[in-house]
């Protein structure tokens, strides 16, 4: 009788290719699935990025010259900024949706501030507030290490707080802001926005 099969030595050798092939396969979607995973996670880094220089985007170019009055009922000027400070600006902005109806007005007070490495944006649901006034907070980016806002009068003068030192009266807003931010994962950004000034 003739019989046909595979002897062991070509079984071993049959195993020992599947094993390699099968090492070589796992490789690769490893890599893939990690590459994937990087990816996400860039893409998500990048979509917060763009939200936050969108919001910041809107807050400037909507910027109203209207002063608040504070909790202590003294006035505060329609855009407040330090310079270097952690408080980086304050100002006022119109165009606050209301979806619900609720009954309030459409001009909302907003602060920027940098602490702990994260960029944070507050609001008031009033803008002459009381003291019982408690702002809205929301951490736009993380790791933040610099924050730089300079401000363009209308003659094309920068300056790094506003308003501007020596300037007598009120100057009204900025034709313009720039706002540099060095971040960890990106580096330093430059963004300009154009303002109603």
């Amino acid at each position: 009788m003739n019989r046909s099969g595979f002897t062991l030595v070509e079984l071993l050798v049959a195993m020992a290719i599947f094993g390699l092939v099968a090492v070589m396969a796992f490789g690769g979607l490893n890599t893939v699935m990690n590459t994937r995973e990087a990816v996400k996670v860039q893409s998500e880094e990048l979509k917060r990025l763009q939200l936050a220089y969108r919001l910041i985007e809107q807050d400037f170019e909507q910027a109203l010259d209207r002063p608040v009055r504070d909790p202590l009922g003294d006035e505060r000027g329609a855009l407040l900024a330090q310079g270097a400070s952690a408080q980086l600006l304050e100002l006022t902005r119109d165009g606050w949706t209301n979806p619900t109806g609720q009954p309030r007005t459409s001009l909302q007070r907003i602060q920027y501030g940098l602490f702990d490495a994260q960029l944070l944006r507050r609001y008031w649901i009033v803008l002459d507030q009381a003291q019982d006034s408690e702002p809205v907070e929301r951490a736009l980016l993380d790791g933040v290490e610099r924050v730089e806002i300079r401000f363009r009068d209308g003659e094309g003068q920068w300056h790094d707080q506003w308003p501007p030192v020596n300037v007598e009266g009120a100057p009204g807003l900025p034709s313009a802001a720039e706002m540099t931010l060095e971040l960890q994962q990106w580096g330093e950004l430059r963004w300009l926005f154009r303002m109603a000034g």
